[in-house]
């Protein structure tokens, strides 16, 4: 599909916003493939339900060959419609189905300590929260809120970048537990689960893969936001071969993106084996350590093993 609001290219699942004048915005699409696509085949949706056929216009693009290219359109009246989202839907005769998807509803981009959130994520006892809106219709600043179980947080700042978008920043201070993060923007509302550990700690250390071949890198999770973060390799009869710093040290999941290639600090290549790494980790006054073990396996080892 190449989909166009007002004469203006659409994103697939964006959102779409209202005219200031009230207007409806005009919706043309145009759906084309290599195989035939029925024009049966070819409807529109509104929160999963289908549209009737006389809300929508369909018309055969002369310009392609016939039956393989169609043009769509219908006006959104967003003044009126309730907050749901459309699909633009079309199968070809193989069966492949082509959608492309138009918001009606508020999207929201959750990020806390600059991490996109997931449900259940792991935060820090005092986490940034940023809300990130788009709606599809002007909204005032007291329609939106940040609520942790249930009670409205202090918003830091709260910016209108223009009629539709606006960021949103809270950092409250949490007890260890799970709490519930709701965002509310108007009638809509995104919830997630979110844990908070108040004792800073390193949970979760492993590296992948393992055995490794050509290298190996190194997982972990923070349980608050740390100063340092170092990891040092050792064989297994504690001789230190190798000391990485400054890695990831946020609060929460870390891939760290490096990976270790399997040499020691000299640049060699070490041997097959089994080795000891300590991840240390420091908060102000506050250090805590975890260890691992990682497994060389090589098919074409040093020539001195």
């Amino acid at each position: 599909f190449e989909v166009l609001l007002d004469g203006v290219p659409a994103t697939n699942g964006g959102v779409v916003t209202s005219n200031l004048d009230g207007t409806p915005v005009l919706v043309t699409a145009q759906v084309r493939d290599e195989v035939l696509i029925p024009r049966d085949s070819i409807a529109v949706f509104a929160g999963g339900a289908a549209l009737d056929t006389a809300a929508y216009a369909i018309t055969a693009d002369t310009t392609w060959q016939e039956g393989h290219a169609w043009n769509l359109s219908f006006e959104l009246d967003l003044s009126a419609s309730e907050s749901v989202d459309y699909t633009l839907r079309a199968v070809d005769l193989n069966g492949r189905v082509s959608t492309f998807v138009l918001k009606t509803t508020a999207a929201m981009i959750l990020t806390v300590d600059g991490r996109e959130l997931t449900d259940g994520a792991l935060v820090s006892p005092r986490p940034t929260i940023r809300a990130e809106i788009t709606t599809p219709r002007p909204v005032t600043a007291d329609e939106i809120d940040i609520m942790i179980d249930g009670v409205s947080l202090l918003l830091d700042s709260l910016v209108s970048i223009d009629q539709f978008r606006w960021v949103a920043v809270a950092r409250p201070t949490l007890s260890g537990g799970t709490h519930t993060l709701k965002v509310i923007v108007g009638d809509q509302s995104v919830e997630y689960a979110i844990r908070v550990d108040a004792t800073f700690r390193v949970t979760d250390l492993l590296n992948y893969p393992n055995p490794a071949e050509d290298g190996t890198g190194f997982y972990y999770e923070l349980t608050d936001q740390a100063d340092e973060v170092s990891i040092e390799v050792f064989t297994v009869t504690g001789r230190r071969i190798r000391t990485f710093r400054d890695l990831a040290s946020r609060a929460g999941y870390n891939e760290n993106p490096l990976v270790w290639d399997g040499t020691d600090a000299d640049g060699d290549r070490v041997a097959n084996g089994v080795y000891i790494y300590r991840l240390q980790a420091r908060r102000a006054e506050d250090r805590v350590e975890a260890t691992g073990k990682a497994v060389f396996l090589r098919t074409t080892p040093p020539e001195d093993e």
